[in-house]
């Protein structure tokens, strides 16, 4: 009866991803269109179902690299590639993967959407962009890790440790080994 659960687990995961799927859909709504491509808005809540649910996502940064160690940071998922680096070379991006773009506010990756649009792409743009993402996701302190100020002690090295003389080395016995401590009551 193993196969049963594992069934049982499999249509369920199915039928949340086909969840997240269809609120993904209603979180997103269409845009202009050129040709071939299209631009799809989207908004945090159907980005956070994206990133969660979709292997194929290629989240695209497009802003510049300073700005992402500023105060709005960046999404751990994300790539960066720059508005200019887009203009560049916009044919550069797999057709196989779900592209969404994110900037600042949301208006230079609409920008580059379409212009990736324009190349045929299907692309989501994240309204509200980082704006919105800090709003729901603010950044998390990294705690600092302090460096020890000085290096661990060597056994026999310390300072602290009395120095034995040759003499003293010769008579020390080894300690006895007990098996049993008597305070033990065995």
């Amino acid at each position: 009866m193993k196969w049963w659960g594992c069934f049982v687990r499999a249509v369920i995961l199915a039928a949340l991803v086909s969840l997240a799927l269809f609120f993904v859909g209603h979180s997103v709504h269409a845009g202009q269109s050129s040709s071939q491509g299209k631009v799809l808005f989207l908004d945090i809540n159907g980005l956070n179902l994206l990133l969660q649910f979709d292997p194929n996502l290629l989240l695209i940064d497009v802003r510049t690299p300073e700005e992402l160690t500023g105060p709005l940071g960046q999404i751990p998922q994300s790539r960066n590639v720059t508005m200019q680096e887009i203009e560049k070379n916009p044919e550069q991006f797999l057709r196989n993967k779900t592209l969404v773009l994110i900037c600042r506010t949301g208006h230079r990756s609409l920008k580059a959407a379409q212009l990736l649009a324009d190349h045929g792409y299907i692309v989501y743009t994240v309204n509200g962009g980082m704006k919105d993402w800090r709003q729901l996701h603010p950044p998390t302190p990294t705690p600092a890790i302090e460096a020890p100020l000085k290096k661990p002690p060597v056994p026999g090295t310390d300072d602290n440790i009395k120095k034995q003389s040759p003499q003293e080395n010769e008579n020390r016995q080894p300690p006895e080994k007990k098996f049993f401590d008597s305070n033990m009551g065995c």
